[in-house]
Parts: structure tokens; sequence; C-alpha cells
């Protein structure tokens, strides 16, 4: 079965909410360290710098094995109820490169804030 751009477009909605879901509590859970040192700011922004590049370096790993993950054990698989509308074969390459890639934009934004807090840090 031929893949559709409507399920591909799915797919990856369904990816990014996953991921970004569980981004947003990561974000949560780094500012929360971050609100809780917040009576010394250099050591709060070095903190959160070093936790965002740790989320950066989870992100990163979890995009490389994401080619060798079964989609059926991903969140994805769930939120769309097991209802891909494609092949086993197909579904597992459309699903790890869509992890792949969007892992690997989210581990970019996380260095990109870690560099920053980073950056800050040593202002401060």
């Amino acid at each position: 079965m031929a893949l559709s751009a409507w399920h591909l477009a799915r797919i990856e909605a369904a990816a990014r909410t996953s991921i970004l879901r569980a981004m947003s509590f990561a974000t949560l859970a780094i500012t929360m360290v971050m609100v809780g040192l917040s009576y010394d700011p250099a050591a709060a922004m070095k903190s959160g710098g070093i936790l965002f590049a740790i989320s950066a370096l989870v992100l990163y790993w979890k995009s490389v094995r994401a080619p060798t993950h079964d989609f059926r054990r991903t969140e994805v698989y769930l939120i769309l109820d097991g209802d891909l509308g494609m092949g086993e074969r197909e579904a597992q390459s459309a699903i790890s490169s869509l992890l792949q890639r969007i892992y690997q934009r989210f581990a970019i934004y996380s260095g990109y804030m870690a560099s920053g807090l980073v950056i800050l840090s040593l202002l401060a």
C-alpha cells in the first residue's frame, strides 16, 4: 500500500505531539530547578544549561536509536490507535524516519537553550 500525504501528515502530527509533550514536561522540570536556585542567578542559569544539554544528548541518542525501535512500541502508535492506514514495513519506515527527524530538531532546540543559558551564566 502506498504512503499517502494524509497518512504521513497524521503520523507527523502525532510524533510532534508526543515529543513536544515530553519536552514540555522536561522544560517544566528544568524551570523548577532554576526557580529553586533563583537566589543565585548564575547557578540557576548554569544548572539550566547543563540540564538542557543533557536533554539534548538524550534526544540525540533517541534519534540515533529511532530506526531500530519497533514502531508498535512508540507513543505515536498509541496516539493513532494503531490505525496507520499502511502495512507494517511502510509504517516502520515512516514512523522511524519521522521520529528521527523530530528528535534531532528538538535536540538542536535543547542545544540552543543550553548554549544560551551557559553564556548567560558566564555573563552573570
